[in-house]
């Protein structure tokens, strides 16, 4: 572990809050179904106009998440328990877009991000958060609010899993403040690779810190773009 860990390991994102960016996606996407894991206050959630699907284990509501929105459903579950009980079936089957930023340790993410894959669409879009450390306090498995208030944990592991496991799957990571945001397609709902591959992924990475992993190694795999790049505009409209 470095001595500096306030330092940031690799190039530390620096374009257009995250906020706005989602905004845009589902200005210019208009999912019909939306499905948020860790909604929290709700300031991602009231990003989303269509119908919504929120879940976290404690919510604590400050936006005006309702406003616009034709359905909102809220689940104060775990997500393990929301994916495992399907509460949802009642209302839909699937959805045509995620956001996953709830417990920020990679195993917590893995499996939401296995559990969303299921319920998704061939052309659904999956969006990750956090997957961008801005420090090594910040990138600890466990929060260090004695060094910084900031928390991604180490769901920066989720970038090298997929590239590995599922190269099949196209991986975009935007240059969002502060912390990114990671877009996947190319979604199989039928794919078992990971589920068949979880204890194998957990036992190799769960030890493995930043620095074992390699910085550069790690800054070479995210390649940002900015929210303005020819890749990213499908997502967004041109700027």
């Amino acid at each position: 572990m470095p001595k500096d860990l306030l330092a940031a390991p690799i190039k530390p994102a620096h374009g257009a809050h995250y906020l706005g960016f989602l905004a845009r996606m589902h200005r210019h996407i208009w999912p019909d179904w939306y499905l948020e894991i860790g909604t929290n206050e709700g300031r991602s959630l009231a990003m989303a106009p269509g119908k919504s699907v929120a879940v976290d284990p404690q919510f604590v509501i400050s936006e005006d998440v309702i406003r616009g929105k034709p359905q909102v459903h809220f689940y104060q579950l775990t997500s393990d328990d929301f994916f495992a009980q399907a509460p949802f079936k009642a209302i839909v089957d699937r959805f045509d877009m995620f956001f996953l930023d709830g417990m920020h340790r990679f195993e917590f993410l893995l499996r939401d991000f296995m559990s969303s894959e299921k319920l998704a669409k061939p052309d659904s879009i999956i969006v990750m958060h956090d997957c961008v450390p801005m420090s090594y306090a910040a990138a600890e498995r466990s929060p260090r609010p004695d060094l910084t208030p900031s928390w991604v944990g180490d769901v920066w592991k989720l970038v090298p899993i997929l590239k590995e496991y599922r190269p099949d799957l196209t991986i975009e990571i935007v240059d969002c403040q502060p912390s990114g945001l990671t877009i996947v397609t190319g979604l199989d709902a039928e794919n078992t690779t990971l589920s068949q591959k979880y204890a194998e992924i957990k036992e190799r990475y769960f030890e493995m810190t930043l620095s074992d992993f390699g910085e550069s190694r790690l800054g070479d795999l995210l390649q940002m773009q900015s929210a303005g790049s020819k890749a990213i505009a499908r997502f967004v409209g041109d700027t």
